[in-house]
């Protein structure tokens, strides 16, 4: 499969329409990972130390070892210490997943309200014998500081660039495929590496035209839209073929909020995304880290799901995205852009 796919949600779109359809991150990951959410092959998006009381949900994608096979796992989520919120043993939730033939999943505990403060733990017992457990700690929300004005959000000023690392690997599901990626050679160890930029060239009645290239490579073109409603896409052009987003593509809402979820919806019914948000987290930005915002989507079309996430810090912009894209629950390839510090 040749595949000239970078690192825009806008190619999904295109392609689409063209068919006619501040806790800190946490440690490296064991058999169950607590995150925000997951991405397409079940991979831990955001993983955390600690779950801010607003999400209203606890997220844990769960993964086997390759010698390991189960019929069902059952989860149970009780209560540690939330002070006088709720007695010590309480059982708050709990549920079975299917896992026969399965390698990994998630799983998942919400609640109406905030979460109370204190920490939880969670069993897991595959075949009715304990298999893996987690101590899950519950921390207060950051309070959420809105933006002045759009225009914090990131500059789009022409001539503003930003210069990204890019990786991807591709998974079990490219097995015995051609697979290129313009721009970029394979390395001796299968892996596509380089620098991603993007650049404002210029601003017209669409938004401000964002080139992105690797190397010397054009890739494509995208309109960003920045107001009060947030930062979409409303634009695109690959090569000679345009086509313009009615209602533009969100990348971020605004005003700002967190948990926030959405779906958005083409008018001609060709593609719909679900969306995600969470903030203010700690993002790297540029040899540092800021406050920031991680936005999720999924788009599922038959087999294959894609997940992207992003990661904003006002005043920058983009400083992170991780695209994700499997075949039922195999992995087809995993794209990362991450934002370089200048030099």
């Amino acid at each position: 499969m040749t595949n000239s796919l970078r690192r825009s949600i806008a190619v999904l779109i295109f392609a689409a329409l063209a068919a006619g359809a501040s806790p800190a991150l946490a440690d490296a990951p064991g058999p169950l990972t607590l995150c925000l959410a997951a991405a397409a092959d079940d991979s831990p998006v955001y993983p955390l130390k600690a779950v801010p009381a607003n999400n209203r949900e606890i997220v844990v994608v769960f993964r086997l070892r390759d010698d390991e096979a189960f019929g069902a796992l059952t989860h149970t989520w009780t209560v540690v210490d939330v002070g006088a919120a709720l007695p010590a043993g309480t059982v708050i939730a709990s549920g079975s997943v299917p896992a026969r033939d399965l390698k990994h999943g998630v799983l998942r505990m919400k609640v109406g309200k905030d979460l109370a403060v204190g920490t939880y733990h969670l069993d897991v017992a595959a075949e009715k014998k304990p298999w893996a457990s987690l101590d899950i700690r519950v921390v207060a929300a950051t309070p959420v500081t809105s933006l002045a004005k759009p225009e914090d959000l990131l500059p789009l000023v022409p001539g503003t660039a930003w210069t990204y690392s890019f990786v991807l690997e591709t998974g079990p599901a490219a097995k015995n495929k051609k697979f290129t990626v313009a721009g970029v050679d394979r390395g001796a160890d299968g892996v596509f590496r380089g620098a991603e930029t993007l650049k404002v060239a210029a601003k017209d009645g669409y938004g401000a035209r964002i080139e992105f290239r690797r190397g010397e490579t054009l890739l494509d073109e995208e309109w960003w839209a920045l107001g009060p409603a947030g930062l979409a896409i409303a634009r695109m052009r690959l090569g000679t073929e345009e086509a313009a987003f009615d209602p533009p593509v969100p990348m971020l809402v605004l005003p700002l909020a967190s948990p926030a979820a959405w779906t958005h919806k083409a008018k001609d019914g060709s593609f719909e995304y679900d969306y995600r948000m969470w903030g203010p987290l700690a993002v790297a930005a540029r040899g540092g880290e800021t406050p920031g915002w991680v936005v999720w989507l999924k788009q599922t079309a038959g087999n294959q799901a894609t997940t992207i996430e992003r990661q904003f810090a006002p005043g920058v912009g983009l400083v992170r995205e991780v695209k994700v894209v499997a075949l039922g629950t195999a992995l087809f390839y995993r794209q990362e852009l991450v934002l370089q510090a200048p030099k």
